[in-house]
């Protein structure tokens, strides 16, 4: 939507069609050493629920046009700002452990049942952000692209232990973020056009407190610090055919 030739108002998201996944669920529990104490790694993870919601602006900074209908016909550069909002939840079964236990540190090694459910975990992530946005046409072809960034972000997550009945539920703040996204577009007349996408997120790695709950026992363990860390990266590919109402 552009309410101004300069203003554009933007809303996007995505919801996943297929996916691939993979778990690796590190844990510092092990005080005062700052390396991990406990590891899993399940290559049966399935992602049972995600979405991404994304609003923003885009004010142009810079915009060339001239009436070509074969060649370059535009180039127009944006400085964006917007929020975004991330959740994304997997389940994994089987798979491989290093614990530490015992007053020994990734002192037990094995491997769990194929079949058996071992976590569940789900992140939220709440992101404001700015960046640059670039398009350009030539032809019938489109081509766009964007950078966003962010140092402000919010992030939760439920970490589900199922064989050991405890939720661990962790906070971080002022988590980093990067974006970047292409698309090209192709005219097939006024009003339809064929695109391909691709989007790629990376939140870095925080860390932050913890909340260690069993649910069996019904007690719950507080621990302050960096206690808990987490990350995020996904890529996201998408293709379609695009209307344009007139």
């Amino acid at each position: 939507m552009t309410p101004l030739p300069w203003l554009t108002l933007k809303a996007g998201g995505w919801l996943p069609v297929a996916s691939n996944n993979k778990m690796y669920d590190y844990d510092w529990l092990v005080a005062p050493i700052d390396e991990w104490s406990d590891l899993s790694q399940h290559e049966n993870t399935r992602m049972t629920q995600a979405h991404m919601v994304d609003l923003g602006i885009g004010v142009r900074v810079f915009n060339f046009t001239r009436p070509d209908p074969d060649g370059l016909r535009a180039v127009s550069l944006q400085v964006l700002g917007g929020y975004r909002w991330l959740n994304m939840r997997f389940e994994a079964k089987g798979g491989s452990f290093i614990y530490s236990g015992g007053g020994g540190f990734r002192n037990n090694i094995g491997n769990f049942p194929a079949d058996q459910m071992v976590i569940t975990y789900e992140q939220w992530f709440n992101t404001p952000y700015i960046g640059l946005g670039l398009n350009t046409s030539y032809g019938r072809w489109t081509l766009s692209g964007e950078v966003t960034g962010s140092w402000w972000a919010n992030a939760n997550d439920l970490d589900n232990h199922v064989m050991r009945t405890t939720e661990f539920r962790d906070s971080f703040s002022k988590v980093g973020m990067l974006g970047l996204n292409a698309r090209v577009d192709y005219a097939l007349s006024e009003q339809f056009s064929l695109f391909g996408r691709i989007d790629h997120l990376r939140f870095y790695d925080a860390r932050g407190p913890s909340n260690a709950y069993d649910y069996s026992a019904g007690t719950l363990t507080e621990t302050t610090g960096e206690a808990a860390g987490a990350g995020h990266y996904s890529t996201v590919v998408s293709v379609g055919l695009k209307a344009a109402l007139r």
